[in-house]
């Protein structure tokens, strides 16, 4: 096949009408997820407990399902299964492919044999007793065909087990056609200052190739390596829909280094919640596009191949992470005009700043002037509340017209693929009589709860 644009979007979305576009991820995938064997595996991990009694915004609690567990009783599975569940938790069951029991009834010899075994398995024993979704390991280097049809099985039984439910699948392997089945994280990286880069790198090319839902170990797997690393990779992490802490190896918990780091990390969490609005629009943009949530410049401007360390993040954000643990960076201004999310600052691309200063509880992450950036309020999971109010960020900053679309549907079940979802189109227009928000009626099956709306405009020198 050859696919033309002729912009990279068209060449993204007419790739993925032949490969599959992604699904749609239930909303608790949104939050953020915590992997750890902290208070041992017969019992609730210890962290995520902790994250909920000190008002952390939390959602996924990632348990081992892997050598330990094969020895584990129907009763010990349902037991840690409830009790994250009357935390409000969402259990994300691990497995791998090589050592586990649960891998060893993949058909690893060849794709098309009897599979009954292993979906038996993960519905017995794993679905049956409470477990919402699946961490799925070491798939690479097993051959594509085998890596398709691994991640095919485990959704469709989770499919089955749950019906009219969502099925998710985080996995570390996987080629094209894959993301019709699972979203992507980077694997065991390193502490943050050492594979942050490469980290980046790695998101934005699955973007490049089709795959648009990816995330990371925050800090790295390893570790972040300091109290620097700690707080820079939380800025990174939560900058993205699917926000992910693994500390199976790692100090990555925000109390284990000090006071202003839990102030920091608290901060990023809290605005992540924040953004969930946005982020779940970005999703149905991946669904229904393939457009990648972290986008590569190349988007914009096929001038910009070169820009490895800065991105776009949907629509309306640019972000220019700190990836190692200093305090500045040189940061690329694209064209247009751009406002520092932090300071109000306002900057005309294209340009370079040599040396941008961000002290430790900042990061350089810039609002596109005309932005349209619904937020949601702040919650300690995403079901918390009724996404009221519904606060419309705006940044007309001499923008003459601008429009976004806010997608909306119940976040768990199938029905958005018959129709049972909404969009709302907003618009911003600013003239020599001022500045017009119009929010159009919504168009499509779904009505969301009654909120209110804020509208909240920077920038304005005069009311």
């Amino acid at each position: 096949f050859l696919l033309y644009g002729p912009g990279f979007e068209h060449i993204i979305d007419r790739f993925t009408t032949l490969t599959g576009k992604p699904p749609l991820l239930p909303k608790p995938v949104f939050g953020l997820s915590y992997h750890t064997r902290t208070g041992g595996d017969t019992q609730t991990p210890g962290g995520f407990a902790r994250f909920r009694e000190e008002g952390y915004p939390i959602d996924g609690c990632i348990t081992f399902i892997n050598r330990s567990w094969n020895e584990k009783n129907d009763d010990q599975v349902r037991k840690v299964s409830d009790a994250i569940h009357d935390m409000n938790g969402w259990v994300v069951g691990y497995l791998d492919s090589t050592d586990s029991y649960v891998g060893m009834l993949m058909d690893t010899d060849f794709p098309y044999r009897q599979w009954a075994p292993y979906r038996e398995h993960l519905t017995e024993r794993l679905f049956k007793q409470g477990i919402d979704s699946i961490y799925m390991d070491e798939l690479e280097g097993r051959g594509t065909m085998f890596q398709l049809r691994a991640l095919k099985e485990t959704y469709d039984a989770m499919s089955r087990a749950y019906p009219g439910r969502r099925a998710v699948v985080l996995a570390r392997g996987g080629f094209t056609g894959c993301q019709r089945y699972a979203y992507w994280w980077m694997g065991d990286t390193g502490p943050h200052a050492g594979s942050a880069r490469s980290t980046v790198r790695a998101q934005l090319g699955h973007g490049l190739a089709g795959l648009p839902l990816t995330t990371h170990d925050l800090g790295g797997y390893t570790g972040p390596g300091s109290k620097a690393g700690c707080v820079r990779g939380a800025q990174l992490n939560f900058l993205q829909p699917m926000a992910h802490l693994n500390c199976y190896r790692s100090k990555g918990e925000p109390w284990s280094w000090d006071k202003e780091t839990e102030e920091i990390f608290m901060k990023f969490d809290r605005l992540h919640y924040r953004l969930l609005p946005y982020w779940y629009s970005c999703a149905w943009q991946a669904h229904t596009t393939g457009m990648p949530v972290w986008r590569h410049l190349v988007f914009s401007d096929s001038a910009y191949y070169d820009k490895d360390a800065e991105f776009m993040v949907g629509d309306w954000l640019y972000f220019a992470p700190v990836l190692d643990e200093g305090t500045s960076r040189p940061v690329f201004i694209p064209k247009g005009r751009w406002i520092d999310y932090f300071t109000g600052q306002v900057f005309d691309g294209p340009s370079t700043i040599e040396s941008y200063e961000v002290p430790l509880d900042r990061t350089p992450l810039f609002v596109k002037a005309g932005a349209i950036i619904p937020m949601g309020p702040e919650q300690r999971h995403v079901n918390e509340k009724p996404g009221s109010p519904l606060t419309l960020d705006l940044y007309p900053y001499g923008c003459p017209e601008s429009h976004h679309v806010l997608y909306e549907d119940d976040g768990i079940s199938t029905k958005y693929l018959e129709g049972e979802s909404c969009t709302t189109p907003i618009e911003m227009r600013e003239g020599q009589d001022g500045i017009a928000v119009v929010i159009q009626p919504r168009q499509g099956g779904f009505t969301p709860p009654n909120r209110d709306f804020e509208v909240l405009l920077h920038g304005i020198k005069s009311k």
